[in-house]
């Protein structure tokens, strides 16, 4: 009888981060889309055309308010004239509400108006500060070279961007 309410006793103790990581696990979204089409408009206009095959949006009985986009995402920024400016394609991303942060993983390509191209496999954004960064690898393709390196930061249409180490560098014979 005392091993039996010794091993219950012992049994029903969970530490905090279990019980919220227990659920968290049994979060279920509060909306749920299938082939979603979003844009964003602000008082200058089209700002974000956004894509994705499924998106989830976890507003209500969660610690950490989201919205997760995946099976591949497509977004095209916009200028405030109207005419795109830079273009995005992913795996997955998560745009974490309350932070105004958003991070795309899997494959992350990214094209400028210069026919720069940026891919990585991790890419968050700051919408407070508008700038980009990523400290996973990274290739830039440019015109006449290929640059490769490990972590970056720049500006939200990847017009201005600073390589943190740059570990290769390829000139193309055009």
């Amino acid at each position: 009888m005392l091993s039996g309410a010794l091993v219950l006793w012992c049994s029903c103790s969970n530490s905090v981060q279990q019980v919220i990581a227990l659920s968290s696990a049994n979060e279920q979204p509060d909306q749920i889309g299938d082939s979603v089409l979003l844009s964003y408009i602000d008082t200058a206009g089209l700002r974000v055309v956004m894509s994705a095959r499924y998106m989830r949006v976890y507003a209500m009985h969660t610690t950490q308010p989201r919205t997760e986009l995946d099976s591949g995402i497509h977004v095209i920024f916009y200028t405030l004239q109207g005419k795109p400016q830079a273009e995005l394609f992913a795996r997955k991303a998560i745009r974490y509400n309350s932070e105004k942060r958003s991070k795309a993983t899997g494959q992350v390509v990214l094209r400028n108006q210069q026919g720069e191209q940026l891919e990585t496999e991790v890419l968050s954004w700051d919408e407070q500060s508008g700038k980009l960064y990523t400290d996973a690898p990274v290739k830039i393709t440019r015109q006449d070279e290929v640059l490769f390196g490990n972590g970056l930061t720049g500006n939200s249409d990847f017009s201005k961007y600073e390589m943190l180490n740059i570990t290769g560098r390829v000139k193309l014979n055009l």
